[in-house]
């Protein structure tokens, strides 16, 4: 990056988001609150885990960076 300053600027920054948890997290969440078995393995099957963990990681880090940048 620091090799093309006309594409990311003179001193561009990096950020790093730490998300191996998110998709733990969206399971505990859905296990917790979800009673049927049936419904909480086809949530998984359907992907929607993986939605949901993605949203949560841009929500993290778009508070993040409104709080700090």
């Amino acid at each position: 990056m620091t090799k093309h300053p006309a594409i990311f600027g003179a001193d561009p920054w990096i950020a790093l988001w730490d998300e191996r948890l998110s998709t733990a997290s969206v399971e505990n969440f859905v296990d917790e609150f979800v009673e049927k078995r049936q419904t909480r393995r086809r949530a998984k099957d359907s992907g929607l885990i993986d939605k949901l963990a993605a949203q949560m990681i841009l929500q993290g880090a778009a508070a993040y960076l409104k709080e700090y940048f």
